[in-house]
């Protein structure tokens, strides 16, 4: 129920946002539907492609797999600044966190970023 309401509450910033800049309701509906669309690109290919290569040819393989969830929670812990909610932010990043390590695992496994932003944007979906 808190991931709804924080899912609303940035999608209804987003309007009104738009609102507040004068843009026409079909221009603000695609700008939120275009930045919903591409949360999950962005993400994966921040740290499954980008965070991920940098940690791996750095300081290796198992240091990277922890590495890189660990940031990936900690974005999502992020979000008790926006909500209020901080036990429901801790809840998400330890979620997103398990989350992180599986979606590197699919990642390394299929040797591409793309199911792993399709798989994100699954898990969106429910939101």
């Amino acid at each position: 129920m808190r991931r709804l309401a924080a899912a609303a509450c940035r999608r209804y910033s987003a309007l009104s946002l738009g609102a507040v800049q004068g843009l026409p309701a079909g221009n603000v509906v695609l700008f939120v539907l275009i930045s919903t669309l591409l949360l999950g690109v962005s993400e994966e290919l921040k740290f499954s492609g980008i965070l991920w290569h940098g940690a791996s040819s750095r300081h290796g393989f198992w240091t990277s797999v922890a590495i890189t969830p660990v940031l990936f929670g900690g974005i999502h812990a992020l979000n008790g600044l926006i909500t209020g909610d901080f036990a429901g932010a801790l809840v998400q990043a330890l979620s997103a966190m398990m989350f992180g390590v599986w979606i590197r695992a699919l990642r390394l496994r299929q040797h591409s970023t793309f199911p792993a932003v399709l798989v994100h944007r699954m898990g969106e979906r429910k939101e």
